[in-house]
């Protein structure tokens, strides 16, 4: 029977690194495959093969310098405010990872950035080694006609007090996913809110559970819902610097 056990952590051992290996985010390729090379290292022990015990000893001490790296890596990170001239380098990123955008915000495309700067909005970036690695674009509610198709935009006027501003998208390049990024990107946002914005509002489809779940995580509430699209909405009174 111990020896069945055994075995199984090492087959459990071998799909976990595997699965690893899957990820697109890197912090969770680490995550991962640091969990699978401990469970490896375990199993080289339980069966006294010293060479897996050496490779699993040098695998996770790997694994938790480069998480230390990722998270250390955050500090090198700025936020920007990317507007006018500067602008251009946000909507060239923007068609880079159109694809993956549009996997959260399928409702996107890089021509709303203008409109929404052009509607009063802002665009911030998030900025490592003098690359954009992710940007958030907020506009006042009032010109949410010239940003969304109109099914949409009438769910946010419906349900808006015109003091809002809204977000059109926020997003983080696949690596750098889980480091606290986009929150960083919001507290940005909420620090240059003027005194006439009491809230801000983000529209998701239905089907985006993982953003709306951030959302939630990230103080703002379920205001309304439309044809499979969910509005969210996070007052600022409590929360300006």
């Amino acid at each position: 029977m111990q020896a069945i056990i055994i075995e199984g952590l090492g087959y459990l051992a071998s799909f976990t690194v595997a699965i690893s290996l899957l990820m697109v985010s890197v912090l969770k390729l680490r995550i991962i495959n640091l969990i699978g090379s401990t469970m490896f290292l375990i199993y080289g022990l339980l069966i006294g093969s010293v060479p897996i015990v050496i490779t699993n000893v040098c695998v996770v001490s790997i694994n938790i310098v480069n998480l230390r790296r990722l998270r250390s890596g955050n500090k090198a990170v700025q936020y920007n405010d990317m507007g006018g001239e500067l602008r251009p380098q946000v909507e060239v990123f923007a068609n880079e990872y159109l694809q993956d955008i549009r996997r959260f915000f399928p409702y996107f495309s890089v021509e709303q950035i203008a409109a929404a700067e052009e509607a009063g909005g802002r665009v911030f970036a998030a900025v490592r080694n003098l690359k954009v690695v992710g940007f958030a674009v907020v506009f006042p509610v009032a010109g949410v006609g010239s940003v969304l198709k109109p099914d949409r935009a009438m769910l946010i006027q419906n349900n808006s007090s015109g003091r809002e501003h809204c977000f059109l998208l926020d997003y983080i390049v696949p690596r750098y996913r889980g480091l606290g990024l986009v929150r960083g990107l919001h507290e940005l946002v909420i620090h240059q809110a003027g005194s006439s914005v009491d809230a801000l509002l983000a529209l998701t489809p239905q089907s985006s559970r993982k953003y709306a779940a951030f959302l939630q995580n990230n103080g703002f509430s379920f205001l309304a819902q439309k044809d499979g699209d969910v509005l969210y909405r996070k007052p600022l009174g409590s929360v300006r610097p």
